[in-house]
């Protein structure tokens, strides 16, 4: 019995559905398709700008690549094991990765169907975000070194009206006894 009111409801769930999806939404139900925050994307149309947008991934992921190499010959110089081993796990991904997005983008310029090549445009897009990732891993692997800003300078300005004694420059400030402490009642119900 059990068997077969469940089976009811799952095909009950599934005829609701499969009916929603082929009605239209009225008027009153459409919506925004991106929400506030996100951002639109612009597909490029043909083969030739998805290649040259394919290469720019390439070139960025191997900017990426020959940075994050730069950084860890520094961590290895100044022999700092806990950045070494962060580096290089996220150098390992970056070239893998960089390595699929150019053999991607062959296949991208050797694509003979539309679909095959929107398949492989939308896999070099994706590697595209996984090299954005992988870069913000790097900065926090590599810690204050990459954020360094240099020397800083500090300036102090001190309102003098906001001063006590400036009535009277001759006397030292009037200093207040601290206040009560007071604790706050425990937690629990017990003490």
């Amino acid at each position: 019995m059990r068997k077969l009111l469940f089976t009811t409801a799952v095909l009950f769930v599934l005829s609701s559905l499969a009916l929603a999806q082929d009605q239209p939404l009225s008027g009153a139900e459409e919506g925004p398709l991106l929400q506030e925050d996100e951002e639109v994307v612009e597909v490029p149309k043909t083969q030739q700008e998805q290649v040259a947008a394919g290469r720019s991934i390439v070139k960025r992921g191997t900017i990426l690549s020959k940075r994050v190499r730069h950084a860890l010959n520094g961590a290895r110089k100044d022999n700092d094991i806990l950045m070494v081993t962060c580096l290089n796990d996220k150098l390992t991904q970056i070239n893998a990765n960089l390595k699929s997005a150019k053999e991607r983008l062959e296949n991208l310029g050797a694509a003979v169907e539309p679909g095959q090549a929107a398949h492989e445009y939308k896999v070099l897009t994706v590697i595209g975000e996984k090299l954005t990732v992988l870069d913000r891993e790097a900065a926090q692997c590599a810690g204050q070194e990459m954020f360094d800003t240099g020397a800083t300078k500090v300036i102090t300005e001190i309102d003098t009206s906001m001063l006590p004694f400036e009535d009277r420059p001759g006397f030292p400030p009037e200093i207040l006894p601290p206040g009560l402490p007071t604790f706050p009642p425990p937690a629990s119900g017990r003490r």
